[in-house]
């Protein structure tokens, strides 16, 4: 079921290649003067069914791909488009793991490209991944028994089979029923939670960057913040998120030693008086997720979610692709 699933997807893609759908898309990107951000998160070759990384394979075609028909740029380098008649582009990565220095960057350095890394405060300090991620990671090698423990106050689904489309499923469902609420709230969830990972001894959580490690990224690579906790913050009061905010902005002064001037929402999750609150704060560009495009001289941007199965899905989502409609989109 899968593996036919899989192999229509690729033919999809590639026909929409042949039929020209990558210079269309180009097209509409260069007329309408629009900013490209894709937005990535983990590089690994090994796959997790309940929240796939990117291949590095993936991430060397992708980068091939953009070099000729982009100005791969940073936010601070948005000022500094004249002369280049090619569309911006940004590689807007969340989260802070390590494989983004491991992988990631020698793969950037060899095309000679920068990129944006938002890291989250409480992962660089702990050395731990964010819950979701921690999930997403138990639930990536832990076995089905174990899995079918998991037994949480108002979420009554199962892991009903072993198939990568119910893993999926299940670990979406799981994902969004645990992280869609206030911190206060999910914490005695997550107790749960935690019970039955704590039952898997050889558990190994995804590494993420420390801050000795950050040094390590050359400057050509901006860094930003994804929060301190990476909390839902359409669920948390404003004074939750100022909070918040404060220690995101301490770390930056007195840990990094790094001007704050880029904040990625976590879990595209928002409230609009928080982004007056950044405003104030001197925050210059200001993340989101949506599937859209943005604009160089916006200081509030849409990032489209980058994954790719094959090197024609991925050339296509490199321009902004999430449907037929948008190839013939009169306004994108």
């Amino acid at each position: 079921m899968i593996r036919g699933q899989q192999t229509l997807k690729h033919t999809f893609f590639a026909l929409l290649r042949v039929l020209g759908g990558e210079g269309r898309l180009l097209r509409m990107v260069s007329e309408k003067k629009q900013l490209v951000i894709l937005n990535l998160h983990q590089i690994r070759s090994k796959p997790n069914p309940y929240w796939s990384p990117l291949h590095p394979g993936f991430f060397e075609d992708l980068l091939k791909f953009i070099v000729p028909r982009f100005n791969v740029t940073t936010f601070r380098g948005l000022s500094e488009q004249a002369g280049d008649s090619r569309p911006p582009l940004i590689l807007s990565f969340d989260d802070g793991y390590y494989d983004y220095l491991e992988i990631a960057v020698p793969l950037l350095e060899k095309f000679r490209l920068p990129s944006n890394q938002n890291v989250i405060v409480d992962s660089v300090l702990a050395g731990q991944p964010p819950a979701t991620v921690r999930l997403a990671d138990f639930l990536g090698q832990a076995p089905v028994s174990l899995i079918r423990e998991i037994a949480l106050p108002g979420f009554n689904r199962q892991l009903r089979n072993e198939s990568i489309e119910e893993k999926i499923i299940f670990g979406t469902e799981l994902s969004r029923f645990l992280k869609l609420r206030p911190r206060a709230e999910a914490a005695t969830l997550w107790l749960e939670m935690e019970k039955v990972i704590s039952k898997f001894d050889s558990f190994k959580p995804s590494r993420m960057l420390t801050l000795a490690e950050i040094d390590q990224i050359p400057d050509s690579h901006e860094i930003g913040c994804h929060s301190a906790g990476h909390d839902s913050m359409e669920f948390e009061s404003p004074e939750f998120f100022d909070h918040d905010f404060g220690v995101c902005k301490k770390f930056f002064d007195e840990r990094l030693k790094r001007p704050l001037t880029i904040y990625a929402f976590p879990n595209g999750s928002w409230r609009s008086e928080n982004l007056e609150s950044l405003r104030k704060h001197g925050i210059r560009h200001i993340l989101l997720v949506g599937d859209n495009y943005s604009r160089p001289d916006s200081a509030v941007h849409p990032r489209f979610n980058y994954y790719a199965g094959s090197r024609s899905e991925g050339r296509l989502r490199a321009l902004g692709f999430t449907s037929p409609r948008r190839l013939y989109a009169k306004d994108s």
